[in-house]
């Protein structure tokens, strides 16, 4: 729960400094509730959750008419996803289209990176950080998942300082 506070009030003070009007929190689907709970009990902050039966043009989840569905990120301003529905075909470009001001990833150390595999929510995310003016990634066990999966993490906040995983291999290495 700490996490998720410190997040809110970072959110919370970028938008008193009118930085942070359009936010997308990714997050693990059994978080989804946590957030909407304590962004709106704690910051009086109203989220959209997103969910397949939410996107126009969907019913119970199924498309009926992909040429009538919009893009749901065009109107929810602030919004809450799951990572895995980001996921699905055609959202991550949809949600690509429009920028961001603020971009929230919970649980962060999931996204897999290593120097020969990214995985596709990493990439994901490297897309939407490219987009945002801010990023906030959150992990409370940024270590567990070893040296690359750390690296990887401060690449997508300031892919310029950490752009060769040998060079960060090395400092990390003189560090010690």
């Amino acid at each position: 729960l700490g996490k998720t506070i410190e997040a809110c009030l970072i959110y919370s003070a970028l938008r008193a400094l009118d930085r942070a009007d359009r936010v997308l929190v990714l997050t693990p689907p059994s978080l989804v509730h946590q957030w909407l709970v304590e962004l709106y009990r704690r910051f009086n902050e109203l989220f959209a959750v997103a969910h397949s039966e939410w996107i126009p043009g969907h019913a119970g989840g199924l498309e009926t008419d992909e040429t009538d569905a919009e893009n749901p990120f065009a109107d929810a301003s602030r919004l809450i996803a799951p990572l895995d529905w980001l996921m699905e075909p055609d959202r991550l470009a949809q949600a690509l289209e429009t920028p961001w001001d603020l971009v929230i990833v919970d649980e962060a150390h999931h996204l897999g990176w290593s120097p020969d595999r990214v995985s596709p929510e990493y990439r994901a995310v490297e897309a939407l950080a490219a987009r945002s003016n801010g990023l906030l990634l959150l992990t409370a066990t940024p270590l567990r998942q070893g040296l690359e999966t750390e690296f990887g993490l401060l690449r997508l906040v300031d892919p310029e300082r950490f752009a060769d995983f040998k060079a960060f291999e090395a400092d990390h290495a003189h560090l010690r």
